[in-house]
């Protein structure tokens, strides 16, 4: 029996043709006809497809059940609702304890009967998680979008309403998250609901021609002009909402029509960032949208900063040139005076096709002070611009996190002030939001600034890293002829 024992061993994880192997194995060992037996029961065991795991059962179902199975025992319900339930399987121990439930109830009325709820415990009080719920549904039924970022601020504001201090930012035990507000979502039944648009992802072989054409104009600008990683900048024009909507929600299942309010909201700004390939992220260009200076909020930005703004706050030519003249070449100028470079030392501004920027005026502007261009191919920003790649959205994600933590704030305020969870209304009109807006945009300025890691991975990502390092390694590097020659003077 050692050897059957020793083969039970070895059959757990093998497939059946291995077990097939090792029963011929034992045939030949001459074992006795009863262990050849045992090893064969053993290995159909091994080779059985894995048990149906049962769903949840509704609560309906279980009272259906149980009170059944008061009345004809357990044995019986479980064969009667075998058949009229295929989907479910219903098993004696657990038809027994619905029954025991149904009988122990003090309550004459099996529909009251509770059962105990699966899962792990909520963060909050029945109370508090009804108030989060409630202004959830009057959130929506509003039109406006709900995110899990959303629900996790309409949680905070509540929490912050009935004991603040329990928050774990305040040093309590509350630490709603993103899975927390997951988890509300799903025991409300929504689920997300999403605009998709159709598009065709290029090839591999289309994605490797382009992506060499690219790097080699790179490094042949670098090389030709001996361009240092701190005069290599790359810059995008990206939209910031005051209030994102989102492009999806959460909603009932199945519903047909899914409203989101502010879902055709043009409430932006265009922010122009811009970053160096030696990780600097170079102060912004922001653009309200007005036609004299009295639509700029109410705030002071850093002064290093292009604050303008146009008809329908978009950038153009004209805004490009002064985010040239303000920003760009005052970065150049500073570096070069830095590291000692004349004003001769040639740049590289790496950017996209948009025509406010890719035309003529910007080319003989850009010759003029000694700015080389690259453009990324066109429709493939999504993989070769750095922007794009690691900085935009995470820029865009704190300043939703702003946005969030001051909605939690407006919740609290309203809740501590007597207002019912429905009747919550926060105002997010321009007044309001516009010199808030600014903060955060500052606010989110200086975080990038000391977010390196990820201007350096946007770089890499784009291929630029590695088009520089090719034109360092194949060639071989002089020495600067600018700096050689004042080196010669002294």
């Amino acid at each position: 029996m050692e050897k059957v024992k020793d083969i039970r061993t070895f059959l757990k994880g093998r497939k059946e043709t291995d077990s097939a192997k090792l029963i011929k194995t034992a045939s030949e060992d001459a074992v006795s006809q009863s262990e050849i037996i045992l090893v064969e029961n053993e290995v159909q065991k091994s080779t059985m497809p894995r048990q149906h795991y049962n769903k949840q059962v509704p609560e309906k179902m279980k009272r259906e059940v149980g009170q059944y199975a008061v009345y004809h025992g357990a044995s019986a319900a479980v064969k009667h609702f075998n058949q009229i339930y295929p989907n479910y399987v219903f098993r004696r121990t657990t038809v027994n304890s619905w029954k025991t439930k149904i009988k122990t109830s003090k309550s004459q009325n099996s529909q009251d009967v509770v059962f105990k709820k699966k899962g792990r415990p909520n963060f909050l009080s029945e109370d508090l998680l009804k108030k989060v719920k409630v202004l959830m549904i009057g959130t929506r039924s509003a039109g406006t979008a709900i995110s899990r970022r959303l629900v996790v601020a309409i949680g905070k504001g509540i929490v912050k309403a009935n004991n603040p201090k329990s928050l774990c930012e305040n040093g309590g035990w509350i630490e709603l998250t993103e899975d927390w507000a997951r988890g509300i979502i799903k025991s409300m039944n929504w689920t997300k609901r999403k605009a998709t648009t159709g598009k065709v992802e290029p090839s591999q072989q289309f994605l490797d021609e382009e992506r060499l054409t690219y790097q080699k104009k790179i490094s042949t600008a670098v090389h030709e002009n001996d361009i240092p990683e701190s005069l290599i900048v790359n810059l995008d024009q990206t939209p910031l909402s005051y209030v994102s909507p989102g492009k999806y929600t959460f909603d009932l299942k199945g519903s047909k029509t899914v409203p989101v309010k502010g879902i055709d909201d043009k409430r932006q700004i265009t922010a122009t960032f811009a970053i160096s390939l030696s990780g600097e992220f170079i102060p912004l260009q922001v653009i309200y949208e007005g036609k004299t200076k009295r639509c700029l909020p109410k705030y002071q930005f850093p002064k290093e900063f292009d604050v303008t703004f146009s008809e329908n706050h978009w950038s153009n030519t004209e805004k490009s040139v002064s985010f040239f003249e303000n920003v760009i070449f005052p970065y150049f100028k500073k570096v070069r005076k830095a590291v000692g470079y004349p004003d001769e030392q040639k740049s590289l501004v790496i950017m996209d096709t948009f025509k406010g920027q890719d035309n003529e005026d910007i080319a003989k502007l850009c010759k003029k002070n000694h700015c080389l261009l690259v453009i990324v191919p066109h429709n493939l920003t999504n993989k070769f611009q750095p922007l794009d790649l690691t900085v935009n959205k995470p820029a865009k994600c704190f300043i939703k996190d702003l946005y969030n933590t001051w909605y939690a704030d407006q919740v609290a305020d309203q809740l501590a002030k007597g207002k019912a969870p429905a009747d919550v209304d926060v105002s997010v009109n321009l007044t309001v939001i516009k010199p808030l807006h600014a903060k955060w945009i500052t606010q989110m300025y200086d975080y990038l600034k000391g977010r390196k890691d990820l201007i350096f991975n946007g770089f890499r990502s784009a291929g630029i890293t590695e088009a520089v390092q090719k034109a360092n390694e194949v060639f071989q590097r002089i020495e600067n002829p600018f700096l050689a020659a004042k080196n010669a003077q002294n």
